[in-house]
């Protein structure tokens, strides 16, 4: 380290003496400055030293770090150092822990009642912030324990004493949308300003959501809550450009103002805002406002399905097997479509059964695709259901025909989509008196009525 960099560099020098003589305080304090000044490695180095000699704070850094790697082999190591600080008292690592525990993440295996017991355990010492926000959502939710709102209340409005904004910020929804206590607006109004006030950029956000929604359900205030989107856009809130942008888009504060909508939706990407990137893919699919580019379409497109966004995943998986702006390569989009499967969008279980069905990328395995079409039909995807009633009626896969369950997807296809209209009739005209009785009761147990088509 430099002695000759003025005060700064000669309090690090006496840090680093100080450290290296043994001094736990002032190697868990030369770890800050390092990795606040963005060196992990070389904090870890310092916080391994005070650690090593059962300084609770350097083991409760030092475990944080390993957890937060990338490469699961460093996270034994970290759960050891996070174990010691537990036992050593620190709240935060109790915190921590419980949350792992909770969500099963880390090679941790899932453990509500576990993670429970340390919050409560957390919550009666000083250092505790995050144990009511998460006991405040379990009791809200009645995850491991009685939903309760009067208990997640009183979490919220401790955490909230401590100095906890996800808390003032819960305070603020629960009083807004009064589902598990009556609503308030001036109440949420206040708090979620006073979230505001500390620099916060979601309890920005949510005070824009409150002017949107809930400040006059039946009057919307578009010129206060875009203030609000502006100030947690200035913060850094990705998701606020975004929403702001469909403001300008839709014409929410005046004129539709589609340029404004795109430099908006460019920020908010470059915030690493997942659904930004994918309305810049169709902006650039269908020509609005930029040059019509099926190859920037599909790589906005694959920046929002990298982020996470379930509906560009399928919609990336339908460029692959089309070839539009890109390769065609059905096999890879086999692997968008499940990962957007995986989260429950109804189109992409439609593209997978599909895949399945005609054996294109992957192996074809009729059953699978009976199973996919079936879960995508569940979820109202309407082309599912024609396709599980055309199925269903000529017994291809299952070997019989199933006339009734035929009848039944037809018919709620046709309710959504006129051309399953005359298959549905067609089928219907085609049962038994008993078969109809039935297809009568599947209707009426999915909250349907037989049609009189």
């Amino acid at each position: 380290m430099p002695n000759d960099a003025g005060p700064l560099g000669k309090e690090l020098q006496s840090l680093l003496e100080k450290a290296n003589s043994g001094d736990t305080a002032a190697a868990v304090e030369l770890g800050n400055r390092l990795l606040a000044g963005g060196k992990p490695d070389m904090a870890s180095n310092f916080y391994q030293k005070a650690a090593e000699a059962n300084n609770v704070e350097a083991q409760e850094k030092l475990a944080l770090l390993l957890l937060a790697s990338d490469n699961p082999a460093f996270w034994p190591n970290g759960h050891s150092w996070l174990d010691k600080a537990v036992q050593g008292g620190s709240a935060v690592a109790m915190e921590k822990q419980a949350v792992m525990l909770l969500n099963g993440t880390n090679g941790r295996e899932r453990s509500i009642e576990e993670a429970i017991r340390l919050l409560n355990r957390a919550r009666q010492l000083p250092g505790a912030r995050e144990t009511f926000f998460v006991l405040g959502n379990l009791a809200a939710q009645g995850i491991g324990m009685a939903q309760d709102g009067a208990i997640a209340l009183a979490h919220f409005q401790e955490g909230a004493e401590r100095g906890s904004i996800p808390c003032l910020i819960a305070l603020h929804k629960l009083y807004r949308e009064g589902t598990i206590i009556p609503k308030d607006a001036a109440k949420a109004e206040q708090l979620g300003k006073q979230a505001s006030e500390q620099g916060d950029a979601e309890a920005a956000y949510q005070m824009a959501i409150f002017f949107e929604t809930h400040k006059d359900p039946a009057t919307p205030d578009w010129k206060e809550a875009s203030r609000w989107l502006r100030l947690a856009s200035e913060r850094g809130f990705s998701g606020a450009s975004t929403r702001l942008a469909t403001y300008e888009m839709s014409g929410k504060l005046g004129k539709p103002n589609q340029t404004e909508a795109v430099r908006l939706y460019r920020l908010a990407a470059q915030q690493g805002d997942a659904e930004a990137c994918f309305q810049l893919s169709v902006l650039y699919r269908d020509g609005i406002e930029v040059p019509q580019d099926s190859v920037a379409s599909a790589g906005w497109c694959r920046l929002a399905a990298e982020r996470g966004l379930g509906v560009a995943q399928n919609e990336y998986g339908i460029m692959l097997v089309s070839g539009v702006g890109l390769t065609r390569n059905p096999a890879e989009a086999a692997q968008w479509f499940q990962r957007a499967a995986q989260q429950q969008i109804p189109a992409a279980f439609f593209n997978l059964a599909a895949l399945h069905e005609n054996g294109l990328g992957i192996p074809g395995n009729p059953t699978e695709a009976l199973r996919l079409y079936e879960t995508a039909a569940k979820g109202d995807h309407t082309g599912a259901q024609l396709r599980l009633a055309i199925l269903l009626n000529s017994g291809a896969i299952t070997g019989a025909a199933d006339p009734v369950g035929a009848a039944y997807w037809a018919e709620r296809s046709a309710r959504n989509d006129s051309n399953a209209s005359e298959l549905s009739k067609q089928l219907r005209s085609a049962l038994s008196s008993d078969q109809l009785g039935e297809l009568q009761r599947r209707l009426q147990a999915a909250g349907l009525e037989l049609s009189g088509r």
